[in-house]
């Protein structure tokens, strides 16, 4: 319940010249996490809050740095409009995939760790990279603006999603032709996608404009529900009904606990029987809110003292007596904000 969240520590404060563009744990112990920032990716020891290592082999920005499943690769986008895959013990570049026309903003792995979905400001184009090749497996063309969001599925290597400034939710399947199968209209600008297991299926959740919107694929073909989130509202969303009528999302619900544009959501929950599975959505409002995905409810909320930009979990939350969670903020003589969670 909200015990368990009033009882988190002081937020801790990191000293960055950059704002943080994106935060992501590593699902194996020790549990690094990498912040995005500037043209450099910094990977802290999340027990020590210290920086590891840098990986700053960018000429320019670089974007979204996320780390394989098994926390040995490092996958990053950049402003050079190119995805580069970092070696972490090394620190060595493994590849450099090159075929968008303008900077990549997001990537993930597949699930089975073998290929690298990448999202661009090319506006229109998803590409599916094999690692083992180098090679271009597939571009997915469907967005009319700017694709800021994308995640990969968790259980299917063939399944990821998209989240675009035209104000669309996309999922493709990479065994399918080069339409989506499912497409969404968030109604804002989407900013943020983010997946975790949820009751047998999977829980995605998307950041955009000032609205949260839950999509629920939960007896969909993918198995998986959907949180997307843009302008002031959360919307509940049954993709079941929405596949049956053309692909047109129909809200099961709608929350509304932001007043400024959101930025970011995340997932925690779920290690063991007695934590509940909660979503948090980060926003310029300066708020982080947490929600029971039972019915909704805000259990608690966090203030900072700038807008947050980006926030990240760490899988074993529940359990780690040290820190866990750190949503960050614009900078403020120079930091970004740190909360910690556990």
């Amino acid at each position: 319940g909200s015990i368990y969240w009033k009882r988190l520590g002081n937020p801790v404060l990191i000293q960055d010249s950059g704002q943080i563009d994106f935060i992501h744990f590593s699902p194996v112990e020790p549990h690094y996490f990498a912040a995005t920032s500037s043209a450099k990716v910094q990977i802290f020891h999340s027990q020590r809050t210290q920086i590891f290592k840098t990986l700053s082999r960018f000429t320019s920005g670089a974007f979204g740095g996320r780390f394989r499943s098994d926390g040995k690769l490092i996958c990053c986008g950049s402003e050079e409009n190119q995805v580069k895959l970092f070696n972490l013990s090394t620190k060595t570049i493994l590849r450099i995939l090159k075929g968008h026309t303008a900077p990549v903003r997001r990537v993930d792995f597949s699930c089975d760790g073998l290929k690298v979905v990448s999202f661009s400001d090319d506006q229109t184009v998803v590409r599916v990279w094999d690692l083992a090749d180098e090679k271009e497996q597939g571009t997915y063309e469907s967005h009319s603006d700017f694709i800021r969001a994308g995640v990969c599925h968790l259980s299917s290597p063939d399944l990821f999603l998209s989240g675009g400034y035209d104000g669309t939710v996309k999922l493709w399947d990479s065994r399918c032709s080069d339409a989506a199968v499912c497409s969404f209209s968030h109604g804002s600008p989407v900013e943020c996608l983010s997946l975790v297991p949820s009751g047998g299926g999977t829980l995605l959740a998307s950041a955009g404009g000032t609205e949260i919107h839950i999509w629920d694929l939960l007896q969909s073909r993918s198995g998986t529900l959907l949180a997307s989130a843009g302008g002031t509202e959360i919307h509940i969303w049954d993709l079941l009904q929405s596949r049956s009528n053309s692909g047109s999302g129909k809200p099961l619900m709608t929350l509304c606990h932001h007043h400024k544009t959101n930025t970011c959501l995340s997932v925690v929950g779920g290690v063991r029987p007695s934590c509940d599975t909660r979503l948090l959505s980060g926003s310029l409002d300066p708020h982080v809110k947490i929600y029971d995905i039972t019915d909704y409810s805000v259990v608690h909320s966090l203030t900072y003292p700038s807008p947050v930009l980006s926030l990240g979990v760490a899988e074993n939350a529940e359990l780690s007596p040290l820190p866990a969670c750190f949503p960050t903020s614009l900078p403020v003589k120079a930091q970004w904000v740190g909360s910690v969670l556990f």
